[in-house]
């Protein structure tokens, strides 16, 4: 009896790792470019294989296939080594900073294979949940919260919360310090919990109510993992110093956006203009 219910609570423990975590779009990420890298021919079944992992899968269920299609093109070009115009390259285009990061990507391929490996992502999912706790200051998490997997790839360092998960750049886990990663995770993690109690028909009623909701929900969270200053968030999580700058350059705008859209308020409330 006692080895039956040793075996039942390995199987419940395994369930709900793999409820939460989810890989398997960074493993089919390591089979292409190990094809790349070898000069093999990447073949359909391999693709398709690609594109129905968890979280490439959503945007290849896009209809204009415009992500999926970056990020193909960009894995040949960077692990094929082959050449391209930089020039005409916005520095903040998805293209760029996915070609950023699959460089350094490339840089510490073997690195990061092996930290997939023997990282353990149960402890960041339960240390972030608690750094959540903490910043909320409550003496535990609503029970009632329906809490979404994470799923990993690479893509832009960065992280999504999507309808139905959490997507997060594996490349800037890997990076980042432990701490980092809590703090980035709960941050992520705040989306979902906040989301459990907000007025979503309200919010997403029309553009002004979703700006609106979008400054709150993104300036709350952001002192969960960016409470030292954007400049040294960016600095540290990104590599290029040039990139960074970008980032830092979009948020220092903030104040001006919040009195533009003040502006609009005002003009909506005067019947100025329409609400969408």
């Amino acid at each position: 009896m006692r080895k039956i219910l040793i075996f039942l609570l390995l199987i419940k423990c395994s369930f709900t790792f793999a409820q939460n975590i989810d890989l398997t779009s960074v493993d089919e990420f390591f089979k292409i470019v190990d094809c790349i890298k070898n000069g093999k021919e990447v073949n359909m079944e391999q693709w398709h294989q690609f594109d129905s992992s968890a979280a490439y899968s959503i945007f290849s269920d896009y209809k204009d296939n415009r992500i999926s299609n970056i990020v193909k093109s960009t894995m040949q070009s960077v692990f094929g080594d082959l050449n391209r115009d930089k020039e005409s390259e916005n520095l903040i285009s998805l293209e760029s900073l996915v070609r950023a990061n699959y460089e350094k990507i490339n840089e510490n391929y073997l690195k990061i294979k092996e930290f997939r490996h023997s990282y353990d992502f149960g402890s960041l999912i339960s240390n972030a949940k608690s750094r959540l706790q903490s910043f909320l200051g409550c003496d535990s998490l609503d029970a009632s919260v329906k809490w979404k997997p994470v799923y990993f790839l690479f893509l832009s360092a960065d992280g999504m919360d999507m309808d139905d998960a959490i997507v997060i750049d594996f490349n800037l886990i890997y990076k980042m310090t432990e701490e980092q990663r809590i703090n980035f995770l709960a941050h992520e993690f705040f989306h979902v919990y906040r989301g459990h109690f907000e007025n979503h028909e309200f919010n997403y009623a029309n553009d002004i109510n979703f700006a609106i909701d979008m400054i709150a929900n993104e300036g709350i969270a952001d002192q969960i993992d960016k409470y030292m200053g954007y400049r040294e968030y960016y600095s540290s999580i990104i590599g290029s110093k040039e990139l960074a700058e970008e980032f830092v350059s979009l948020y220092s705008k903030a104040e001006q956006d919040i009195t533009t859209l003040q502006t609009i308020l005002l003009q909506y409330a005067d019947k100025q203009i329409d609400k969408n």
